[in-house]
């Protein structure tokens, strides 16, 4: 069960990087994973300096990126990390490209 992400209620982005998806319609969607704390989404890009960081339930498994995060024509990285109640982590990550 490693998590897998989705964007735009699309085929998971993270086996096709740099995917181009609507600024306005990206989800982040992974599988569950039994017996986890919670799980912690980080987007953010080289283009400028700001993170998103969000931790969710471990009953969550899609988390959508505010638009006002994102800008257009922008390259993204995407890392979903599992987290243990020991604090032991699992990270999946990928890419995605905003469109215009």
């Amino acid at each position: 069960g490693d998590a897998v992400a989705r964007a735009s209620g699309c085929t998971g982005f993270f086996a096709v990087q740099r995917r181009v998806v609507d600024p306005d319609n990206v989800v982040v969607t992974w599988g569950q994973i039994a017996g986890l704390d919670h799980y912690q989404v980080v987007v953010e890009s080289d283009a400028n300096s700001l993170v998103l960081e969000i931790d969710v339930s471990s009953a969550t498994t899609e988390l959508r990126v505010p638009p006002t995060f994102l800008a257009p024509n922008t390259l993204y990285k995407v890392e979903v990390l599992a987290i243990a109640p020991s604090g032991n982590r699992t990270l999946t990550e990928g890419t995605f490209v905003t469109g215009p």
